[in-house]
């Protein structure tokens, strides 16, 4: 049971640290900060609660006494209680950045967020039980209740940090867009030689293509991410950032071509 407890915690606490991370001051209060903060303490609490679960069960295993026996099933009872806590945090702070950040789509945001919301109610109802739940075969069978749901819970994960990739590199895109906008009419109109305009002309070019290709990446990974939604087992998230690695890539370049042609 335990070993269940730490893979899928490590599962979050790594879907956490790769996921798209937006631009947000670090001195800056805002619901997402505060949110993450949060979930951040929530983790905390549950090592804590982790570890002395280590510590009465190895006392149990040892003495093999009624009140060993007790003292880890209250410290098995506080790690549920604590996970729970800490997933339902994680999905709330998945759920806010994905109402927040630009580049999603209204129809993909809200059939993700609907299965978050679903989500979360099965955490909360199983809290609920675990809550008021004191003998241990209860609770294993609140533990291994919690096992059934861990497939959906990491495939939501997954989905999550894919679409919020995914956002991240379309609002780059919306921006190169705009900026590509404003350097056309720069050149048309700047005060310089058609050689040095047919230079930069040829730069606008190239961050055209780089436009073209972006999109092109984004549409690929999309199709993977919907495909992702027909199974629980797809790897969606490995596969949808390695596809947008070459975007990322362009946009680099694009940003590049950018400043030569404003020099």
């Amino acid at each position: 049971m335990f070993k269940k407890l730490s893979a899928l915690f490590f599962a979050f606490v790594v879907f956490f640290s790769l996921g798209a991370r937006f631009s947000y001051a670090q001195d800056t209060t805002t619901p997402i900060t505060t949110q993450e903060a949060k979930y951040r303490g929530l983790l905390d609490d549950y090592r804590k609660a982790q570890d002395q679960f280590i510590v009465s069960a190895g006392q149990y295993y040892n003495l093999q006494t009624l009140a060993a026996q007790e003292d880890a099933v209250r410290a098995l009872r506080s790690v549920m209680l604590t996970r729970d806590d800490v997933v339902i945090a994680y999905f709330d702070l998945l759920e806010l950045e994905i109402n927040t950040v630009p580049g999603i789509e209204l129809s993909r945001k809200g059939q993700l967020t609907s299965q978050i919301d679903i989500q979360k109610d099965q955490l909360k109802s199983h809290r609920a039980r675990v809550e008021i739940t004191t003998d241990r075969i209860n609770l294993n069978l609140e533990a291994s209740g919690f096992s059934q749901l861990e497939a959906q819970l990491e495939a939501t994960s997954d989905r999550s940090l894919s679409l919020l990739k995914i956002a991240g590199i379309q609002a780059a895109l919306d921006q190169l867009v705009l900026t590509k906008s404003q350097l056309d009419s720069f050149v048309a109109s700047a005060p310089i030689s058609e050689t040095v305009r047919g230079e930069k002309q040829r730069g606008l070019d190239e961050m055209g293509r780089s436009v073209e290709s972006i999109k092109l990446v984004i549409s690929k990974a999309l199709t993977r991410y919907d495909e992702s939604l027909r199974s629980i087992s797809n790897p969606g998230f490995s596969e949808v950032r390695s596809i947008l690695n070459p975007g990322f890539a362009t946009l680099t370049q694009a940003v590049q071509f950018a400043r030569e042609i404003i020099q």
